[in-house]
Protein backbone atom coordinates (compact mmCIF):
# COMPACT_ATOMS: atom_id res chain seq x y z
CA UNK A 1 0.00 0.00 0.00
CA UNK A 2 2.82 2.42 0.82
CA UNK A 3 4.55 1.70 -2.48
CA UNK A 4 1.34 2.33 -4.43
CA UNK A 5 0.75 5.63 -2.60
CA UNK A 6 4.34 6.80 -3.22
CA UNK A 7 4.17 5.98 -6.93
CA UNK A 8 0.85 7.76 -7.32
CA UNK A 9 2.09 10.81 -5.40
CA UNK A 10 5.24 11.19 -7.50
CA UNK A 11 3.32 10.80 -10.75
CA UNK A 12 0.71 13.37 -9.67
CA UNK A 13 3.41 15.90 -8.71
CA UNK A 14 5.15 15.61 -12.08
CA UNK A 15 1.90 15.70 -14.02
CA UNK A 16 0.74 18.75 -12.07
CA UNK A 17 4.01 20.58 -12.73
CA UNK A 18 3.87 19.71 -16.42
CA UNK A 19 0.27 20.86 -16.65
CA UNK A 20 1.05 24.20 -14.99
CA UNK A 21 4.06 24.74 -17.26
CA UNK A 22 2.00 23.95 -20.35
CA UNK A 23 -0.65 26.42 -19.24
CA UNK A 24 1.98 29.10 -18.63
CA UNK A 25 3.52 28.48 -22.05
CA UNK A 26 0.14 28.75 -23.77
CA UNK A 27 -0.48 32.05 -21.97
CA UNK A 28 2.98 33.23 -23.03
CA UNK A 29 2.27 32.53 -26.70
CA UNK A 30 -0.97 34.51 -26.47
CA UNK A 31 0.71 37.71 -25.26
CA UNK A 32 0.34 40.58 -27.73
CA UNK A 33 3.89 41.54 -28.80
CA UNK A 34 2.74 44.99 -29.95
CA UNK A 35 3.54 44.45 -33.64
CA UNK A 36 2.39 42.29 -36.57
CA UNK A 37 5.08 39.69 -37.34
CA UNK A 38 3.20 38.06 -40.22
CA UNK A 39 4.16 39.21 -43.71
CA UNK A 40 7.45 40.90 -42.73
CA UNK A 41 11.11 39.97 -42.66
CA UNK A 42 14.32 41.67 -41.58
CA UNK A 43 17.79 41.88 -43.08
CA UNK A 44 20.80 43.26 -41.22
CA UNK A 45 23.19 45.40 -43.25
CA UNK A 46 26.50 46.69 -41.91
CA UNK A 47 27.99 49.58 -43.87
CA UNK A 48 31.76 49.25 -43.61
CA UNK A 49 34.63 50.56 -45.67
CA UNK A 50 36.17 53.76 -46.92
CA UNK A 51 32.91 54.84 -48.55
CA UNK A 52 31.14 55.17 -45.20
CA UNK A 53 33.33 57.46 -43.17
CA UNK A 54 30.63 59.90 -42.11
CA UNK A 55 26.91 60.02 -41.51
CA UNK A 56 26.10 61.74 -44.81
CA UNK A 57 27.60 58.88 -46.81
CA UNK A 58 25.78 56.27 -44.73
CA UNK A 59 22.43 58.05 -45.01
CA UNK A 60 22.79 58.49 -48.77
CA UNK A 61 23.48 54.79 -49.27
CA UNK A 62 20.60 53.75 -47.03
CA UNK A 63 18.23 56.13 -48.86
CA UNK A 64 19.25 54.67 -52.22
CA UNK A 65 18.72 51.16 -50.91
CA UNK A 66 15.28 51.98 -49.53
CA UNK A 67 14.21 53.49 -52.87
CA UNK A 68 15.36 50.36 -54.72
CA UNK A 69 13.54 48.03 -52.36
CA UNK A 70 10.30 50.02 -52.58
CA UNK A 71 10.16 49.30 -56.31
CA UNK A 72 10.15 45.53 -55.80
CA UNK A 73 6.80 43.94 -56.68
CA UNK A 74 4.66 43.08 -53.66
CA UNK A 75 6.48 45.37 -51.21
CA UNK A 76 4.09 47.44 -49.09
CA UNK A 77 6.53 49.07 -46.64
CA UNK A 78 10.27 49.40 -46.05
CA UNK A 79 11.51 50.38 -42.62
CA UNK A 80 14.99 51.05 -41.27
CA UNK A 81 15.88 50.86 -37.60
CA UNK A 82 18.72 50.23 -35.21
CA UNK A 83 16.91 47.38 -33.42
CA UNK A 84 14.17 44.84 -34.04
CA UNK A 85 11.14 43.97 -31.92
CA UNK A 86 12.07 41.36 -29.30
CA UNK A 87 15.69 42.13 -30.13
CA UNK A 88 16.71 43.93 -26.93
CA UNK A 89 16.50 47.43 -25.51
CA UNK A 90 19.34 49.03 -27.43
CA UNK A 91 21.31 51.90 -25.97
CA UNK A 92 20.38 53.46 -22.62
CA UNK A 93 20.61 57.24 -22.26
CA UNK A 94 19.91 59.69 -19.48
CA UNK A 95 16.54 61.31 -20.01
CA UNK A 96 16.09 64.72 -18.40
CA UNK A 97 12.88 66.59 -19.17
CA UNK A 98 13.26 70.26 -20.02
CA UNK A 99 11.37 72.13 -17.33
CA UNK A 100 9.69 69.01 -15.96
CA UNK A 101 9.98 67.00 -12.75
CA UNK A 102 10.76 63.71 -14.52
CA UNK A 103 10.26 60.32 -12.89
CA UNK A 104 10.38 59.76 -9.13
CA UNK A 105 13.86 59.42 -7.62
CA UNK A 106 13.39 55.70 -6.91
CA UNK A 107 12.98 54.90 -10.63
CA UNK A 108 15.75 54.42 -13.17
CA UNK A 109 16.50 57.76 -14.82
CA UNK A 110 17.58 56.11 -18.10
CA UNK A 111 15.50 55.31 -21.16
CA UNK A 112 16.14 52.93 -24.05
CA UNK A 113 16.90 54.79 -27.29
CA UNK A 114 16.59 53.49 -30.84
CA UNK A 115 16.64 54.93 -34.35
CA UNK A 116 13.75 54.56 -36.78
CA UNK A 117 12.89 55.67 -40.30
CA UNK A 118 9.48 57.21 -41.21
CA UNK A 119 8.05 53.81 -42.32
CA UNK A 120 9.63 51.74 -39.56
CA UNK A 121 6.41 51.38 -37.57
CA UNK A 122 4.37 50.65 -40.67
CA UNK A 123 6.85 47.94 -41.64
CA UNK A 124 6.72 46.16 -38.27
CA UNK A 125 2.99 46.77 -37.88
CA UNK A 126 3.07 48.87 -34.70
CA UNK A 127 0.29 51.45 -34.14
CA UNK A 128 0.52 55.19 -33.60
CA UNK A 129 -1.49 56.11 -30.52
CA UNK A 130 -1.30 59.90 -30.54
CA UNK A 131 0.44 62.69 -32.39
CA UNK A 132 2.37 61.92 -35.57
CA UNK A 133 5.24 59.80 -36.82
CA UNK A 134 8.45 60.93 -38.46
CA UNK A 135 8.33 62.01 -42.10
CA UNK A 136 10.80 62.46 -44.93
CA UNK A 137 11.11 66.17 -44.11
CA UNK A 138 13.08 65.37 -40.94
CA UNK A 139 16.71 65.88 -41.91
CA UNK A 140 19.93 66.05 -39.86
CA UNK A 141 19.68 69.84 -39.48
CA UNK A 142 15.92 69.88 -38.89
CA UNK A 143 14.57 70.64 -35.41
CA UNK A 144 15.24 67.52 -33.31
CA UNK A 145 12.14 65.42 -32.61
CA UNK A 146 11.38 62.18 -30.78
CA UNK A 147 8.70 59.55 -30.22
CA UNK A 148 7.85 57.87 -26.92
CA UNK A 149 6.20 54.52 -26.39
CA UNK A 150 3.20 54.14 -24.10
CA UNK A 151 5.33 52.75 -21.28
CA UNK A 152 7.60 55.81 -21.30
CA UNK A 153 4.95 58.54 -21.57
CA UNK A 154 3.35 58.16 -18.11
CA UNK A 155 6.68 57.48 -16.48
CA UNK A 156 8.16 60.88 -17.33
CA UNK A 157 4.87 62.75 -17.76
CA UNK A 158 2.55 61.24 -15.15
CA UNK A 159 0.18 64.18 -14.91
CA UNK A 160 0.52 65.99 -18.25
CA UNK A 161 0.41 65.44 -21.98
CA UNK A 162 3.91 64.67 -23.34
CA UNK A 163 3.11 65.90 -26.86
CA UNK A 164 4.91 69.15 -27.49
CA UNK A 165 7.12 68.78 -24.42
CA UNK A 166 10.90 68.96 -24.81
CA UNK A 167 13.36 66.36 -23.62
CA UNK A 168 17.15 66.21 -23.73
CA UNK A 169 18.86 63.27 -25.42
CA UNK A 170 22.33 62.98 -26.89
CA UNK A 171 23.10 66.61 -26.14
CA UNK A 172 20.11 67.86 -28.15
CA UNK A 173 16.78 69.20 -26.95
CA UNK A 174 14.00 67.34 -28.76
CA UNK A 175 10.28 67.85 -29.10
CA UNK A 176 8.02 64.87 -28.43
CA UNK A 177 5.77 64.66 -31.50
CA UNK A 178 4.05 61.29 -31.04
CA UNK A 179 3.24 58.31 -28.84
CA UNK A 180 3.53 54.81 -30.33
CA UNK A 181 2.22 51.53 -29.00
CA UNK A 182 4.39 49.39 -26.78
CA UNK A 183 6.50 46.87 -28.69
CA UNK A 184 8.02 44.11 -26.57
CA UNK A 185 11.80 44.39 -26.51
CA UNK A 186 12.92 41.24 -24.70
CA UNK A 187 10.55 38.28 -24.21
CA UNK A 188 6.75 37.97 -24.07
CA UNK A 189 7.09 37.32 -20.36
CA UNK A 190 8.61 40.75 -19.72
CA UNK A 191 6.57 43.94 -20.08
CA UNK A 192 7.67 46.67 -22.46
CA UNK A 193 10.23 49.07 -21.00
CA UNK A 194 10.24 52.83 -21.50
CA UNK A 195 11.66 53.60 -24.93
CA UNK A 196 12.32 56.63 -27.12
CA UNK A 197 12.68 56.58 -30.89
CA UNK A 198 14.75 59.15 -32.78
CA UNK A 199 14.75 59.77 -36.54
CA UNK A 200 17.38 57.72 -38.33
CA UNK A 201 18.48 60.86 -40.15
CA UNK A 202 19.33 62.44 -36.78
CA UNK A 203 20.79 59.32 -35.18
CA UNK A 204 22.58 57.46 -37.93
CA UNK A 205 24.33 54.14 -37.39
CA UNK A 206 26.34 51.96 -39.73
CA UNK A 207 24.58 48.76 -38.69
CA UNK A 208 20.91 48.88 -39.67
CA UNK A 209 18.00 46.47 -39.70
CA UNK A 210 15.91 46.71 -42.84
CA UNK A 211 12.34 45.49 -42.42
CA UNK A 212 10.49 44.48 -45.58
CA UNK A 213 6.71 44.03 -45.44
CA UNK A 214 5.14 42.31 -48.43
CA UNK A 215 1.70 41.25 -49.57
CA UNK A 216 2.60 37.55 -49.72
CA UNK A 217 5.45 35.51 -48.33
CA UNK A 218 8.24 37.98 -47.52
CA UNK A 219 10.94 35.30 -47.88
CA UNK A 220 10.08 35.05 -51.57
CA UNK A 221 11.57 38.55 -51.89
CA UNK A 222 14.81 37.66 -50.08
CA UNK A 223 16.82 36.92 -53.28
CA UNK A 224 15.65 40.20 -54.83
CA UNK A 225 16.55 42.12 -51.67
CA UNK A 226 20.06 40.64 -51.64
CA UNK A 227 20.44 41.42 -55.33
CA UNK A 228 19.54 45.08 -54.79
CA UNK A 229 21.99 45.37 -51.91
CA UNK A 230 24.80 43.81 -53.91
CA UNK A 231 24.00 46.08 -56.84
CA UNK A 232 24.69 49.10 -54.63
CA UNK A 233 27.80 47.66 -52.98
CA UNK A 234 28.95 44.08 -53.57
CA UNK A 235 31.33 44.31 -50.61
CA UNK A 236 28.60 44.76 -47.99
CA UNK A 237 28.26 41.80 -45.61
CA UNK A 238 24.70 40.50 -45.51
CA UNK A 239 22.97 38.60 -42.77
CA UNK A 240 20.36 35.99 -43.50
CA UNK A 241 16.82 37.25 -44.08
CA UNK A 242 14.73 36.42 -41.01
CA UNK A 243 10.91 36.50 -40.86
CA UNK A 244 9.63 38.49 -37.90
CA UNK A 245 7.47 35.50 -37.03
CA UNK A 246 10.66 33.52 -36.44
CA UNK A 247 11.80 36.25 -34.05
CA UNK A 248 8.64 35.68 -32.01
CA UNK A 249 9.22 31.92 -32.09
CA UNK A 250 12.81 32.30 -30.87
CA UNK A 251 11.69 34.50 -27.97
CA UNK A 252 9.78 31.56 -26.45
CA UNK A 253 12.31 28.85 -27.37
CA UNK A 254 13.64 28.41 -23.82
CA UNK A 255 10.19 28.11 -22.15
CA UNK A 256 9.20 25.65 -24.90
CA UNK A 257 12.28 23.53 -24.16
CA UNK A 258 11.57 23.47 -20.42
CA UNK A 259 7.93 22.59 -21.06
CA UNK A 260 8.86 19.76 -23.42
CA UNK A 261 11.45 18.38 -20.99
CA UNK A 262 9.10 18.39 -18.00
CA UNK A 263 6.28 16.92 -20.09
CA UNK A 264 8.59 14.09 -21.16
CA UNK A 265 9.56 13.38 -17.55
CA UNK A 266 5.92 13.45 -16.49
CA UNK A 267 4.95 11.00 -19.25
CA UNK A 268 7.76 8.63 -18.25
CA UNK A 269 6.73 8.88 -14.59
CA UNK A 270 3.13 8.14 -15.50
CA UNK A 271 4.15 5.07 -17.50
CA UNK A 272 6.41 3.78 -14.71
CA UNK A 273 3.77 4.40 -12.07
CA UNK A 274 1.09 2.63 -14.08
CA UNK A 275 3.41 -0.34 -14.66
CA UNK A 276 4.47 -0.46 -11.02
CA UNK A 277 0.96 -0.17 -9.65
CA UNK A 278 -0.23 -2.89 -12.01
CA UNK A 279 2.59 -5.17 -10.86
CA UNK A 280 1.99 -4.51 -7.16
CA UNK A 281 -1.77 -4.98 -7.42
CA UNK A 282 -1.32 -8.19 -9.41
Amino acid sequence: AGLVIAEMALAVVLLTGAGLLIRSFIALTQVDPGFQPGGAMSVRVTLQGAEYQNGDQVRARVDHLVERLRRLPGVTAIGVGSILPLGGLGALNDFPVDGGPGPPPNLNQEIAVASASPDYFKAIGAPLKRGRLFNDLVQPKSPPVALLNEAGAPRWFPREDPLGRRVVSGGATREVVGIVGDVLQRTPGQPAAAQMFLPYTQRTGRSVRIIVRAEGDPLALAPSVREQIRALDPNLPLAEATPLQETVTRSVARPRFYMSLLTLFAAVALALSATGIFGVMS
